[in-house]
């Protein structure tokens, strides 16, 4: 090959080998954060759908205190679990990291907002 300029390509010193040296990419930070919210509100939201259940099977009033903080629970719930997903959502853009927590994150709040909305139209339907 010749330079256009005329002058030889740069050669390596004598004896000396040239490494390549492999990047290491980390994890994304709010990938991590995204699982972690639908893993927390996965189980925030079973419990509270569980515990309404439960109350509506033993007749309690819907302006009981406990009825209540059921349905601050599954509302709370889909809001934060709307937030894992913008999360999960940026974290699988966001500059040169893995991707598998952004992914699975995403994937799982997802999947629990997909669920309450079911839920809420089985709901519904039903009165």
């Amino acid at each position: 090959m010749s330079n256009p300029y005329g002058y030889p390509p740069p050669q390596p010193y004598p004896g000396v080998e040239y490494q390549t040296q492999e990047v290491k990419l980390k994890h994304s930070g709010l990938g991590i954060a995204s699982c972690i919210i639908a893993m927390l509100i996965g189980l925030i939201e079973v419990g509270s759908v569980i515990l309404a259940a439960v109350l509506v099977s033993q007749h309690q009033r819907e302006d009981s205190p406990v009825m209540e903080l059921a349905g601050l629970g599954i509302c709370g719930g889909v809001l934060i679990a709307l937030l894992g997903a913008i999360l999960g959502l940026i974290g699988l853009f966001a500059g040169r990291c893995k991707r598998v927590f952004p992914i699975i994150g995403l994937v799982l709040n997802i999947l629990i907002l997909l669920m309450i909305g079911g839920l809420l139209v089985v709901g519904l339907a039903a009165k």
